[in-house]
């Protein structure tokens, strides 16, 4: 099988937080992980972590699917956007646009306004991934280790779709996520001014 390496991919993922919208940019495996070149305006096959043959769609799908459990009923995952660059100084290269289905928020809490959800990941370089949530419904100070990331809900379900086999999400690095180490939350300064909050 034939492998394509066309620089780093990348998912621009949109969502709402009631009337605030966010977009969290998701790093996609992408050395010499293309099965068949990509063409603008087709989801290219990718390789998960277990050589499988899988699509950017069907891993933003499994993450957003764990991670609407962060938020409130009037939120929700809707689009996201894939692109990627041959150089770090090149124009981004728009590939393919899809939408979210059932991704609406299911958890019973209150968004938590101007709130920042960050989950760090280990990557196989050694080095960390972040996975960030602006406004879910977990409060502000929450501080969660690595082994209830593993084990518990709704955050081992997300440990899954970012580290498990049928994933392809990558650290910024370019290698592998392989392992969780905490999450915590905070109050989110920028946000606390944009939305005018004291």
């Amino acid at each position: 099988m034939a492998a394509y390496d066309v620089g780093p991919l990348y998912a621009k993922v949109h969502y709402n937080v009631g009337s605030h919208s966010h977009v969290m940019t998701v790093p996609l495996w992408c050395g010499s992980g293309f099965t068949t070149p990509p063409e603008v305006g087709s989801d290219p096959m990718i390789l998960s972590n277990d050589s499988g043959e899988t699509t950017s769609q069907a891993v933003l799908n499994a993450l957003v699917q764990a991670l609407k459990h962060l938020l409130y009923s009037d939120s929700g995952f809707t689009t996201y956007d894939l692109f990627y660059k041959a150089s770090i100084h090149t124009a981004p290269i728009w590939l393919f646009s899809g939408d979210f289905a059932s991704a609406v928020g299911v958890a019973t809490g209150t968004p938590k306004i101007a709130s920042q959800l960050t989950i760090t990941f280990r990557t196989s370089a050694g080095h960390h991934y972040r996975l960030q949530i602006m406004e879910s419904e977990v409060g502000v100070d929450s501080v969660v280790g690595a082994s209830d990331l593993i084990a518990t809900s709704p955050w081992a379900a997300i440990t899954t779709a970012v580290c498990g086999d049928a994933s392809a999400i990558v650290g910024r690095d370019g290698s592998r996520v392989v392992a969780p180490l905490r999450l915590v939350t905070k109050t989110n300064d920028r946000l606390r001014r944009r939305f005018l909050i004291s």
